[in-house]
């Protein structure tokens, strides 16, 4: 799975790399949220912490605020 930061992810938005954005239940972790993003090559990226593991969030209205932060208006919800 790959990963990258925030500061790396506004910089592929804004180049146009990241065609978009979407958030699913964590595994083994009920009530979580992990977000990845689709690249303009078909790629998946995901989210991640400043420890270099993948991001989770608690609710869906802080993985919104975080995908609007990088510039995002809207984000699909996938369920497993």
């Amino acid at each position: 799975m790959e990963t990258a930061d925030k500061k790396h992810l506004s910089s592929l938005f804004r180049y146009g790399q990241l065609k978009s954005v979407f958030v699913t239940e964590a595994p083994l972790e009920p009530g979580r949220w992990e977000m990845g993003f689709i690249c303009a090559d078909k790629k998946t990226v995901y989210a991640e912490t400043r420890r270099g593991e993948a991001k989770q969030f608690a609710t869906l209205e802080a993985a919104h605020n975080y995908a609007a932060d990088i510039g995002f208006r809207r984000m699909e919800i996938r369920w497993s």
